[in-house]
């Protein structure tokens, strides 16, 4: 590689075999000059080795990084965030793959339309277009609060470097789930400027099972739901961007754990209390208006 790159792709990765894919993607299938980040989070000593190994193949492109200890997605990202040096990050998980010139495309919509996000057409394994909205909302260099940004809180999308730090924008450090959404919900609210491509695939979720983070409790997952909640109440109710995020956090997130605890069994005395005292009282008569008729009466008559 001559010059400075301009993509860095940033890895965070846990003994998870399939990263040799995402690598091989983002070696051959880009023609802009990139860097890639791996950063290990304290593997096994034979998958470091591997990751080793690999690099060499690719001395000026490929940079890997070992956590001395285990400290989740979240923390290694930001570490590779610190090691980049390009104009722009794409955030790659290590399950995940590019598709060939898809970094090409990202970076043409951000220099043409000055987006600080970009985000790209993925593909699940199951062969279902992530987001199903994304073969329908197209939008270019528009606010948050204009396109449907907000069905897709996941990390993997181009950022403009600059824009990141200027606005300090980290991952929750602490967090070994549900670090993503509360980053990417700060990410869209600091910007006027995103854009979702939708012409052609990009990006390719595998969803492997040897996962970085495991399987979410959970208490987990309301601790993510909560800090949203909390994060948002800044915004004035009227605002349409907290109106979106209420409408995400309650209709989908909150309605899942909902049904499940309902098909079960049994109850959870202590997730009940978590929901009676914590999310509960975001449920005020100006934010009910905004929860779907069906969701409400769930809630009210199992948490209160």
């Amino acid at each position: 590689m001559t010059g400075a790159p301009l993509i860095s792709i940033i890895t965070p990765t846990f003994n998870r075999t399939s990263i040799k894919k995402a690598i091989a993607s983002s070696m051959y299938a880009s023609r802009v000059q990139i860097e890639h980040i791996i950063v290990d989070d304290c593997s096994k000593k034979d998958y470091w080795d591997m990751l080793v190994d690999i690099s060499k193949k690719f001395p000026d492109q490929l940079r890997v990084f070992r956590n001395a200890k285990n400290c989740g997605p979240g923390a290694s990202r930001n570490f590779g965030l610190q090691q980049s040096s390009a104009k722009f990050i794409f955030f790659l998980d290590s399950d995940d793959f590019l598709a060939p010139e898809a970094l090409e495309s990202m970076v043409d919509e951000a220099e043409k339309s000055g987006s600080d996000i970009v985000i790209p057409m993925a593909l699940r394994q199951d062969q279902k277009i992530h987001g199903n909205f994304l073969s329908i909302d197209a939008c270019s260099g528009v606010p948050f609060s204009h396109c449907a940004a907000i069905k897709d809180l996941g990390p993997c999308k181009l950022f403009n470097r600059n824009f990141l730090i200027k606005n300090n924008l980290q991952f929750p450090s602490q967090r070994y789930w549900g670090e993503d959404q509360l980053f990417m919900l700060k990410a869209y609210l600091a910007t006027s400027r995103i854009s979702i491509l939708t012409q052609n695939i990009s990006l390719f979720l595998t969803e492997a099972g040897d996962n970085l983070t495991t399987k979410p409790k959970l208490e987990e997952v309301l601790d993510t739901i909560y800090e949203i909640l909390v994060f948002s109440s800044h915004l004035d109710i009227t605002d349409v961007r907290r109106i979106l995020i209420l409408r995400r956090i309650f209709n989908s997130d909150l309605r899942a754990i909902t049904k499940f605890l309902e098909n079960e069994n049994k109850r959870w005395p202590h997730i009940d209390k978590y929901i009676h005292e914590k999310i509960m009282p975001f449920l005020d008569p100006v934010t009910s208006q905004f929860i779907d008729e069906d969701l409400k009466l769930l809630l009210y008559k199992h948490f209160t």
